[in-house]
C-alpha cells in the first residue's frame, strides 16, 4: 500500500505557476518603472550618495545608463513572464517554466513560493501534462 500525504492536482500546480508568472511580471514592471524614474532623477540620486559612487568610480552618465539598461531588461522580463502565462503545454515550455522557477530561487523574496512550486513542477504528473501537448487553458 502506498501512502499519499497529499493528492496532487496537476491543474492546480499549473494554475499556481501562472499566478507566480503574473506576480513576477508585476514585480519586474514596478522595478522597471523605478529604474526609469531614477533615470530621470540621476542628479538627485548621485548627489545623495556621491561618496559611494565616487569610491566605486561611477559617473553620473554611467549611472543613468545603468538605470536605463536595467529598466529595459525589466520590461523584457515582464514580456517573457507574460508569454509563459499563455504558453502551450509542450516539453519546451515545461522547461521554460522550470527555468523561470529556478531563476526565481535566485531572488530571496521568491524562495518561499518558487521552491514548493519546483517540488511539484518536477513531478511526473506535471511533466506528462506537458508531454502530450494538450492545452486545457482554452477550457479554463
Amino acid at each position: 500500500m502506498r501512502w499519499v500525504l497529499y493528492e496532487m492536482n496537476v491543474e492546480k500546480v499549473i494554475f499556481w505557476n501562472r499566478v507566480y508568472c503574473c506576480a513576477l511580471s508585476v514585480s519586474w514592471f514596478l522595478a522597471g518603472l523605478g529604474c526609469f524614474w531614477a533615470r530621470t532623477q540621476v542628479d538627485m540620486v548621485y548627489e545623495t550618495s556621491a561618496q559611494m559612487f565616487e569610491a566605486s568610480g561611477i559617473e553620473k552618465s554611467q549611472l543613468g545608463l545603468m538605470y536605463g539598461v536595467i529598466g529595459l531588461l525589466s520590461f523584457v522580463l515582464v514580456i517573457l513572464n507574460l508569454i509563459l502565462v499563455f504558453a502551450p503545454r509542450t516539453k519546451i515550455w515545461w522547461a521554460a517554466h522550470m527555468f523561470n522557477l529556478v531563476m526565481g530561487v535566485l531572488k530571496c523574496c521568491c524562495i518561499p513560493v518558487a521552491v514548493p512550486l519546483i517540488i511539484f513542477w518536477v513531478r511526473p504528473e506535471v511533466q506528462r501534462a506537458f508531454e502530450n501537448g494538450s492545452n486545457r487553458s482554452e477550457q479554463v
